[in-house]
């Protein structure tokens, strides 16, 4: 019996994770990446780098539903030896806790805070 037991939950606690990048909604950019791990995520689109330090993005739920749009400024400065590009955002996106974007490079973070309102 406990191993009947052990069993199931090992299959529900499994079932809860997600295996791969989800289908991408029709709402969503072709542009957007999928930012998360196993226990979901968002899709990140960025429309634009204003500086080292800022972009202008769209974050969408996995739904396809536009969750944050705006202004994301860098908690810290970026190091100088990083260029900010789409492509390096892109490929570092780690991510999103509904206020912060990180970004992991080099076994380093990096954040950027969501500011509504302030584009």
């Amino acid at each position: 019996m406990k191993k009947v037991f052990y069993f199931l939950m090992l299959v529900g606690i499994l079932g809860c994770y997600r295996q791969s990048t989800p289908e991408k909604p029709d709402t969503v950019p072709d542009e957007a990446k999928w930012v998360g791990g196993l226990d979901g995520g968002v899709w990140l689109q960025i429309n634009e780098v204003i500086s080292n330090n800022s972009i202008l993005a769209n974050v969408y739920f996995e739904s396809g539903n536009e969750r944050d749009k705006g202004l994301f400024v860098a908690e810290d400065c970026f190091p100088d030896d990083i260029l900010i590009t789409k492509k390096f955002l892109y490929e570092s996106a780690n991510s999103y806790d509904g206020v912060r974007l990180s970004f992991k490079h080099n076994n380093r973070y990096f954040y950027m805070v969501y500011k509504p309102n302030e584009e």
